[in-house]
């Protein structure tokens, strides 16, 4: 899924014999630039592409991946895990109101995904900059962490928010392991991701 990794995985497995290597898959889930750095993710034994139109992107812009190794397995989500109509317990509610108990009786937009200049909290930002008023009950809550080298940017999110005097109407819950619990919570669930 990741470049970094695929490469150090593809140095890792130049020192095994090639008879005793283990199967290498990967997953090309957007369209990275067209480069020897991002070739990689289509030098395994089989790729998995997340829609058509990476299939497409994959055979159009890497001549090296033969298209009968490209899977195409759709995105999506477990309907077992992510059941539809899905309510929180009144446990849950209690303990988000007592964390954060700006969010009650809010209209929450949502924006989940780490902290990392790619998922559009910029964007999140200005549309807060320009609904908030107007609509006095909506809530922005950013579901994910900011790792260490994303601290500097979390903190520069923060500032603008503050400057912008939107502190009261976005509120960062940081990295939660209770994912499913926050999407059927919100009223409206964001992906304004600027890259794919």
């Amino acid at each position: 899924r990741s470049r970094v990794p695929a490469w150090l995985t593809h140095f890792a497995l130049r020192k095994i014999p090639a008879n005793k290597r283990p199967h290498l898959i990967s997953t090309v889930h957007g369209f990275y630039s067209v480069n020897r750095y991002s070739a990689i993710m289509t030098q395994a034994e089989k790729v998995i592409a997340v829609s058509d139109s990476v299939v497409k992107y994959i055979t159009d812009h890497y001549k090296n991946c033969p298209p009968q190794d490209i899977v195409r397995i759709y995105r999506g989500i477990d309907p077992t895990a992510f059941p539809h109509n899905y309510q929180p317990s009144a446990q849950w509610f209690n303990q988000v109101f007592n964390d954060f108990p700006e969010l009650e009786n809010k209209f929450l937009l949502c924006l989940p995904g780490r902290i990392t200049r790619l998922k559009g909290h910029e964007s999140l930002i200005e549309l807060m900059q320009k609904l908030g008023e107007q609509y006095p009950q909506l809530h922005a809550v950013v579901v994910g962490g900011a790792d260490v080298k994303k601290q500097a940017y979390l903190s520069e999110l923060q500032n603008t928010i503050q400057s912008k005097g939107l502190a009261d109407k976005i509120t960062f819950v940081g990295h939660r392991s209770d994912i499913r619990e926050w999407l059927a919570f919100s009223d409206i669930v964001l992906s304004l991701s600027n890259q794919a």
